[in-house]
């Protein structure tokens, strides 16, 4: 099973993700791909857009990834909310394959807080 967790505090976004969804073979496993290219699909954002968003930290390896994300525009929040809507939909598919777990009580008002100086 691949766990999969993101959080969202006062000033970081983190998304953190361990273990093998055993959907099928290792090289062949759908599953694992899918969860993959949403990873890549947000480091590839992060990393190309240094506007929006930092990478504060990246970590990676066989079975496990790890990014802390910092906001500096508002338009970070909409390419999370695909990548997390990608990620629930993949839960609710495969749910003996992946566990979802999100922390994002501080979503709306750390977004608030990008959209507020964008306005100024």
């Amino acid at each position: 099973m691949t766990n999969i967790e993101i959080s969202v505090s006062d000033k970081l976004i983190k998304i953190y993700m361990a273990g093998h969804s055993d959907y099928s073979e290792p090289g062949s496993d759908i599953v694992c791909s899918a969860i993959s290219i949403l990873e890549y699909i947000m480091y590839g954002y992060v990393e190309s857009n240094p506007d929006q968003a930092f990478m504060k930290s990246y970590n990676t390896g066989a079975g496990y990834s790890y990014m802390q994300i910092i906001p500096k525009d508002s338009g970070v929040f909409e390419v999370v909310k695909s990548v997390i809507t990608g990620f629930e939909a993949l839960s609710k598919e495969y749910p003996e394959n992946i566990n979802l777990k999100k922390n994002l009580e501080k979503w709306e008002k750390l977004k608030n807080i990008f959209n507020t100086i964008r306005n100024e």
